[in-house]
């Protein structure tokens, strides 16, 4: 997956769904993901600049550690 699929078919979907839960219960949200280099976490890129421009911050965890992301048994 590219950056620019990311960020043009599935980051907008997440970011609608962190906007309205904050507008119902007004805690900060986090979004979890992945090392995968569309989501733009090691490196800069449309899918960064996109969540800068909307208030979306990311929950970092080690790469490769299915024993501490909890939605790896979903």
């Amino acid at each position: 997956m590219t950056q620019k699929y990311y960020v043009e078919r599935l980051l907008p979907i997440y970011c609608d769904a962190i906007k309205s839960i904050c507008q119902i219960d007004n805690k900060p949200w986090l979004l979890q993901e992945d090392s995968d280099l569309s989501h733009g976490i090691k490196k800069r890129g449309l899918a960064t600049e996109y969540k800068e421009a909307h208030n979306v911050q990311n929950l970092s965890h080690p790469p490769q550690s299915p024993d501490c992301n909890p939605i790896e048994g979903i």
